[in-house]
């Protein structure tokens, strides 16, 4: 069945313009029928006249005078030539129509299934990776009971170390400023308080020996030493912590 169908209205026009107005209505209908079937009309009279809604005699005789001009008897039907040819050039392109759109569809299942089968290959190389390299990392991680645990530094401990480099860091400064801090490097708990000692030497070198401290810290520190040493001085053996 045609849902649409074409009408070359010049070409109509030139091969119709004797017809009266009610064969103009006959041939139209008969043209459509022809069209909505997809094939030859049928020779049948009350048939015919249905399709042409031709009750009256005039109508009815306009109706013989199309088929008997435009179309042509071949058994038990009428055929339309022109009509014909554009059915099959119509049939012929919704084939190939729908033969690409089948190639598309195949081509993108295809795609689809090529696409779906290299995620899986991904994903199953991303999880083989990721299991192997934490795997790699717990062997190589020691258990938490045999790492080295942080070990706060005494004030001797301190004062060796810096004897031993000769870096003049002050260790009683280097002792309250982290003990003050909770044992921090920026956010951090400390690991290595020699490593920490080395900054301090690093800093003081490249400040050419200047003291970082503000200046109250500074204040509050030379007050510290002097109570200490009064303390000391007047016979207290217990130090200031």
């Amino acid at each position: 069945m045609a849902a649409w169908f074409p009408f070359y209205f010049t070409d109509y026009s030139g091969k119709t313009e004797h017809l009266s107005l009610t064969e103009h209505g006959a041939y139209l209908l008969l043209m459509g029928a022809y069209y909505k079937t997809g094939k030859p009309l049928p020779a049948n009279a009350l048939q015919l006249q249905r399709i042409c809604r031709a009750f009256a005699d005039a109508e009815v005789c306009a109706m013989n005078n199309v088929l008997k001009e435009f179309f042509t008897l071949v058994g038990d039907t009428y055929v339309h030539y022109r009509i014909q040819a554009e059915l099959e050039k119509s049939n012929d392109i919704s084939k190939k129509r729908s033969n690409a759109a089948k190639k598309r569809h195949a081509s993108a299942d295809a795609n689809a299934d090529a696409n779906a089968g290299a995620k899986a290959g991904a994903k199953a190389g991303a999880k083989a990776y990721t299991t192997t390299t934490t795997t790699t990392l717990e062997e190589k991680m020691p258990p938490a009971s045999k790492r080295k645990q942080f070990k706060k530094p005494t004030l001797d401990d301190v004062h060796g170390y810096c004897l031993e480099r000769s870096n003049h860091v002050n260790a009683e400064q280097f002792i309250d400023h982290y003990t003050s801090n909770g044992w921090k490097v920026g956010k951090n708990p400390m690991k290595d308080w020699k490593a920490a000692v080395r900054t301090w030497e690093k800093n003081r070198n490249e400040k050419g020996g200047q003291d970082r401290r503000s200046s109250a810290q500074q204040t509050f520190d030379k007050l510290t030493d002097i109570a200490r040493k009064d303390i000391e001085q007047n016979g207290f053996t217990d130090k200031l912590d």
